[in-house]
């Protein structure tokens, strides 16, 4: 899922990886998307850590995965921005969720924590960091699923990768957001062929502008 709402000073981009295809799937996707609407309830300054951490305890709570025998054990992986203009920038944490960061044609992986929330092992308490990224004009971030590094396809029938991702995106960072999706979508599908899709796919690119 992606999301995107205003708060008071900035806007909160979220995406997210749900566990699950289909019915299931889309059901951890309306409890996922509802924990964040109740975090940011719970969160006025929409700070992006506590974000996470309030969602973790709200579908714990939810789904009742308190222990390893509990009757399921779903969960996320997520990534999620504060936009501040105040602040001049953006602040990420992830839970499993790298944001990316183009700049002056290199890319750099902002890492979130190793840790996916809601599932069973997860602790009711979680706490991760926040790192602040100052933009600068020529700045673009991008967040996307581990379905685009999975898909297998080329010739010898191996994963998209992560690498081969990162080197289309750099390749394509001058080009304005919409000629990016199409260059993407293109190198994708043309890599995928006939081979069926192995996972859900979701994509966010941004550049910020403040006036």
């Amino acid at each position: 899922m992606y999301w995107c709402l205003p708060f008071e000073g900035g806007y909160v981009l979220a995406v997210a990886d749900c566990t699950g295809h289909g019915v299931p799937g889309a059901f951890i996707t309306l409890v996922a998307s509802g924990a964040l609407h109740h975090a940011l309830d719970q969160t006025p300054d929409a700070e992006p850590a506590a974000l996470i951490k309030s969602m973790n305890y709200f579908i714990k709570e939810i789904l009742a995965q308190y222990t390893h025998d509990s009757p399921s054990d779903d969960g996320l992986e997520i990534g999620v921005c504060r936009i501040s203009e105040k602040n001049g920038g953006l602040d990420f944490a992830g839970a499993r969720f790298s944001l990316w960061h183009s700049i002056n044609g290199k890319m750099r992986e902002i890492k979130g924590d190793k840790t996916g929330i809601g599932y069973c092992n997860v602790p009711l308490t979680l706490n991760l960091a926040t790192p602040h990224v100052s933009t600068k004009e020529d700045s673009q971030f991008y967040m996307f699923s581990d379905g685009f590094n999975d898909q297998i396809g080329g010739d010898k029938g191996r994963g998209f990768g992560k690498r081969r991702m990162l080197d289309l995106l750099t390749r394509h960072a001058d080009k304005t957001m919409s000629n990016q999706r199409e260059a993407i979508q293109k190198a994708f599908t043309g890599y995928q062929g006939d081979e069926l899709s192995r996972d859900d796919l979701t994509m966010v690119g941004f550049k910020l502008e403040f006036i």
